[in-house]
């Protein structure tokens, strides 16, 4: 909840990332209160005010996830809306034609996307969504030291550089610094 909250503040994309990582913790936990309570709540040193809210936040999510039906695979809805509102960003940027720089580095990562979405196989996830699973997946790779290829650590590169820019323009427009 802590660390969700800042990541929110500061960058989109590594929110996602991070409450990815936590649905997946939950479902490795098999939505057991006690589980969570020992391998996430316990983990802050925290006082326990804060650890009521920690617990709560956790069993919140736990719960949501029960409700919409995502206990073996899948994201809360609040998160699918995320992507989605990133994904409507990032078309405005790319109809304005004004931002170039947003502009290459999109289609730098472009070709990756495509053989990223195969690989995914979900033929409804969105160019945002797809990047935002590969860069979580790629994660996946390296916390379970799994080897990658030098293609893939660049592809995953040239993914997360156009998704960072999006981020930074999402803040951007969320701030009312850029309009839209």
């Amino acid at each position: 909840m802590i660390i969700a909250r800042e990541k929110k503040k500061t960058n989109i994309v590594e929110y996602l990332v991070y409450m990815f990582q936590i649905e997946n913790s939950i479902r490795a936990l098999n939505f057991d209160e006690r589980q969570i309570e020992e391998q996430l709540v316990n983990k802050y040193e925290q006082t326990e005010e804060v650890k009521v809210e920690i617990r709560n936040w956790y069993l919140d999510l736990s719960r949501m996830m029960i409700e919409e039906k995502i206990k073996e695979k899948g994201h809360l809805q609040f998160l699918r809306n995320i992507l989605n509102d990133l994904y409507g960003v990032h078309i405005m940027l790319l109809k304005g034609g004004e931002d170039n720089s947003y502009e290459n580095t999109y289609y730098q990562a472009r070709p990756d996307l495509e053989l990223l979405h195969k690989k995914i196989g979900n033929p409804v996830a969105h160019d945002v969504e797809t990047g935002v699973e590969g860069i979580y997946g790629y994660l996946l790779l390296q916390i379970n030291n799994k080897e990658t290829t030098v293609e893939t650590r660049a592809a995953i590169t040239r993914i997360t550089e156009w998704l960072y820019l999006l981020a930074t323009r999402y803040r951007q427009f969320e701030a009312g610094e850029r309009e839209i």
